[in-house]
């Protein structure tokens, strides 16, 4: 629907609509002991959830109705007359008694528990009954199956045992809450999600249900996922990548929908020139016919979506020159920025030791590569995430010795590389980046408590210079500073000051935007500087400000942020808070901008 509105359209630049059969099974991995992870298989539990919102939704087809309404009408003639009321409590009794019996000869034929005092008694009970001709039928001659499915039958037909299994169910998914693990939190909560949306066979049933809790002409960002390299099982074929974009492509051809194709270096090195392949032509990136040519030039999408946490640097070599064609041609590329609960399953390669740029001090003089000491996967994903990452990208200097350390000559030939003393003829510091997420909640609490970093303090006293990460001088490169924030400094503060002093560096605020804690620390990164802040001091705060505060995206995280408020809560309470200008730059101009044109 076009736009009535004079303004730009109001756009969510942060969205998702992958249905659950793009995840791989085994989220658990890593965050379950091996082999306990097999059993929270997402699949399982997604079919468990459809299946009782099958049963909910019943109850308002006619037939059920009327089903009901027998039923209702029986048991009111029943507990009219005390003789049937007594018979149907002895018949229901006696079916939850067999089922009940039934599920024990199960575990005692399977667990260790027949010598506990507990079991032997209902043993001996047991037998007492048959031997009286209370049990018309032994229980152990019952099939396991059957004692299941009358457990089942039992459960749903008595409404009291009914609510005593469901707080039952409600206690266990508690005790998982109060498990110090907060990755397992965010993978129920993850889990959760994915069930709730499942009933969407398509990805267009996901996409309507985010655009009915927006204003009419509201436009946004899909964001499509590869989630098949980080190593948490296989995706079935059928729902292979390519079938996940071009469902997209259906929504793409919408006028408030613009797609971002996802990329993994892993992928192009597996699928080769079928995924990018291109030539060179007066010293620019020209595509051949390949995927990415095909959803970018042919099928109009919109950008590039990367996921580092997945197992991979944004600076990859194998992603260079797909960065220079994406900068040749003004497109976008939204990176994932926060620690979350995506991230890589398998075992961390030897050559993940260091990072391939950055050095770390060892005395005056002595420099070493910087060392990961994180151990544990969910702990080593900030180092694929971290924001520092594409100073590797857009300083030329250190994009220059990422450059010379590769044995690809045709990729030093693509960016005039020469030695390590010569400036390179092309360089990616144009490159568009959008810092997804701003660096999370976690980081922004960082901000507000650190009073004693030094670098944290730089986004108040220093002005326009923020803290400065620029290379000034090509053969001194501030590797102690550079040390000190990726070890100690807030991403906040990082993400803020590479947006001062990137022209194309922005950041969203997707799923932060679900706590309303930040919203001042929000408002303060958008509103224009005051008069007292622009005369307080001879540092230029008013440009400071007026560079930050248009590189904000709003964004919402839809339908992952459905754990903490519907999307129609979020967008209401932010349009509350904020000013109509500052509402207006975050949702229609910054967006606008960030997207462009190609």
């Amino acid at each position: 629907m076009k736009n009535l509105d004079p303004k730009p359209p109001i756009t969510n630049a942060h969205s998702h609509v992958f249905t659950h059969n793009y995840v791989p099974p085994y989220l658990a991995k890593t965050i379950i002991p091996w082999p306990f992870y097999y059993l929270i298989h997402l699949p399982t539990f997604v079919r468990i959830y459809i299946f009782i919102n099958l049963l909910k939704e019943k109850q308002f087809k006619p037939f059920y109705r009327k089903i009901r309404r027998i039923k209702y009408q029986a048991l009111r003639f029943i507990y009219r007359v005390t003789l049937l009321k007594a018979v149907l409590f002895i018949v229901v009794f006696y079916i939850g008694l067999v089922a009940f019996l039934t599920l024990f000869n199960l575990l005692v034929t399977n667990l260790p528990v027949v010598d506990l005092d507990w079991s032997q008694r209902v043993v001996i009970a047991r037998d007492w009954l048959y031997e009286y001709r209370l049990l018309i039928v032994r229980p152990n001659w019952l099939p396991h199956w059957l004692g299941v499915i009358l457990a089942f039958i039992f459960v749903l037909v008595v409404p009291s045992v009914r609510k005593i299994s469901l707080y039952l169910l409600n206690l266990i998914w508690r005790f998982f809450h109060l498990l110090p693990s907060s990755e397992i939190k965010q993978l129920l909560g993850r889990y959760l999600m994915m069930a709730r949306f499942a009933i969407y066979k398509k990805q267009g049933g996901i996409a309507n249900k985010l655009k009915h809790q927006y204003p009419i002409g509201t436009h946004f960002y899909l964001l499509s996922m590869d989630m098949a390299f980080m190593e948490a099982g296989q995706i079935k074929p059928k729902y292979n990548f390519r079938n996940q974009l071009l469902e997209l492509e259906k929504l793409n051809d919408k006028d408030e929908f613009h797609a971002f194709i996802f990329i993994d270096p892993r992928r192009i090195t597996m699928e080769g020139k079928t995924f990018f392949d291109y030539e060179i032509r007066d010293d620019k990136i020209v595509l051949k016919d390949c995927l990415i040519k095909e959803f970018i030039e042919n099928k109009g999408f919109a950008g590039f979506k990367i996921y580092p946490a997945l197992g991979y640097f944004p600076f990859d070599e194998r992603l260079l020159v797909l960065w220079k064609y994406a900068t040749e041609n003004n497109l976008p590329i939204i990176s994932h920025g926060i620690k979350g609960s995506i991230y890589y399953r398998g075992k961390l390669q030897k050559d993940w030791m260091y990072h391939p740029v950055f050095n770390e001090s060892f005395g005056s003089n002595e420099m070493k590569p910087l060392l990961f000491p994180e151990t544990k996967n969910v702990d080593f994903q900030i180092n694929f995430t971290h924001p520092l990452n594409y100073l590797c990208l857009l300083e030329e200097p250190l994009l220059r010795i990422l450059i010379s350390k590769t044995k690809n000559q045709d990729l030093k030939k693509i960016f005039g590389f020469e030695n390590q003393e010569t400036e390179l003829k092309t360089n990616l510091s144009q490159l568009k980046i959008s810092f997804a997420h701003f660096g999370g909640a976690e980081e922004w609490a960082k901000y507000l408590e650190r009073d004693r970093d030094i670098y944290a303090q730089q986004l108040m006293t220093k002005g326009v210079a923020a803290i400065n990460l620029k290379v000034e001088d090509q053969n001194e490169i501030p590797w102690r500073r550079y040390e000190h924030l990726w070890k100690y400094t807030d991403w906040y503060s990082i993400c803020c000051s590479m947006m001062i002093h990137y022209d194309n560096f922005y950041a969203d605020i997707s799923y932060l935007v679900s706590k309303p804690s930040f919203f001042p620390l929000l408002k303060q990164t958008i509103s224009k500087a005051s008069s007292y802040e622009n005369n307080s001091s001879n540092k230029p705060t008013y440009v400071t400000k007026e560079i930050l505060r248009t590189k904000v995206l709003f964004g919402s995280d839809f339908y992952v942020v459905r754990s903490q408020k519907a999307d129609k809560d979020i967008f209401l309470q932010l349009k509350s808070y904020l000013s109509e200008e500052e509402f207006d730059l975050i949702t229609r101009h910054n967006p606008q901008k960030f997207r462009g044109s190609k």
